[in-house]
């Protein structure tokens, strides 16, 4: 059976669908599992991690509800996964929009259901197995 990528909230797990390239998801699946404390700013839910992954050159700002990103700092060594649910306070209303630029690296396949209502504090866990 092949390994998966999962988001873990609590008892929830969401299944994900990569779409980072097989590169990044070798260095996220040797860095896993990935676990930070919930940040839920409206729309987004991100949290903070130590794991560095070079930009692929196809970073964004907008994305659509259920996509997981990978934000990096541009001028300090900060690092973070976003989870995008809805409108966030950058977009206009239409797609949630990232605060600086994002690569994409995955989708949650199924229902996103239950994301807006992770508080802040929250642990999150991206896991692969």
């Amino acid at each position: 059976m092949k390994k998966k990528f999962y988001l873990v909230v609590d008892s929830m797990e969401y299944p994900l669908a990569m779409s980072s390239g097989i590169a990044i998801e070798n260095q996220l699946a040797k860095s896993t599992p990935i676990a930070g404390t919930a940040n839920n700013i409206g729309g987004e839910i991100y949290f903070l991690t130590d794991v560095d992954i070079p930009f692929n050159g196809d970073e964004k700002e907008i994305f659509d509800v259920g996509d997981v990103a990978y934000w990096r700092s541009q001028s300090e060594k900060k690092f973070a996964i976003a989870i995008f649910y809805g409108n966030t306070e950058h977009g206009n209303g239409n797609a949630p929009t990232a605060a600086g630029p994002c690569m994409q690296l995955a989708s949650i396949a199924g229902d996103c259901a239950g994301l807006e209502s992770i508080s802040s504090g929250t642990e999150l866990k991206l896991i692969y197995r």
